[in-house]
């Protein structure tokens, strides 16, 4: 039985079939969406992990531009470094688990990657009558 309990009926045919959750999803717009989500969530977070650390080098690298020397840099990391390294690492998970979370949906609908269903979605709908 499918998701709602009811067995599909063909068009035309009148023959009444099982159709599994990933037909069902395949054939809808969810899974699409889903992994679209998944992806963008896995860049967000990514770029989030490493938008701390980078901005910290270039203020480094600035400050060493603008006095012409090595600026001073602590050989310990204070608390508030360390809580940022905690932080990155956390974003980094995340983004990981969002783009595992979007390989595994893609493959178990689609049977390929996230980008290259997300691009095959695309053309099927460019070239889908919406009438």
């Amino acid at each position: 039985m499918g998701v709602s309990g009811k067995r599909a009926t063909l068009p035309g045919i009148g023959a009444r079939v099982k159709r599994s959750w990933t037909d069902i999803l395949a054939e809808s717009h969810v899974a699409a969406v889903a992994i679209a989500l998944l992806l963008a969530w896995s860049l967000e977070a990514a770029f989030a992990a490493v938008w701390g650390p980078l901005s910290h080098l270039l203020g480094y690298l600035m400050t060493a531009v603008a006095i012409l020397d090595v600026p001073y840099f602590p050989r310990t990391l204070t608390t508030m470094d360390r809580l940022e390294l905690l932080v990155a690492g956390t974003e980094l998970f995340y983004a990981f688990f969002y783009l595992a979370a979007a390989c595994l949906l893609s493959g178990c609908v689609y049977g390929t990657g996230p980008i290259r269903s997300l691009s095959q979605y695309c053309t099927i709908l460019r070239g889908r009558n919406h009438d």
